[in-house]
């Protein structure tokens, strides 16, 4: 009787420890340090000299009062 109990409660134990380990086919998994998106407008935008003096001043405005 008891031994019957014992060997459900193991199974069924045995199987919530497996289903934790289940990868769903659409998981992504990334590389550190590789990005996979599109093309990033920004950066063009972030090398034009406006734009750099745009940084500066909003820096400048940010980080003065410290």
């Amino acid at each position: 009787m008891y031994r019957g109990i014992l060997f459900s409660l193991l199974g069924a134990l045995t199987l919530a420890a497996l289903g934790g380990c289940y990868q769903s086919p659409d998981t992504h998994i990334y590389e550190p340090g590789v990005y996979k998106g599109g093309s990033d407008p920004l950066l063009t935008l972030e090398k034009t000299p406006k734009q750099q003096q745009r940084l500066q001043e909003r820096f400048s405005l940010i980080q003065t009062d410290r």
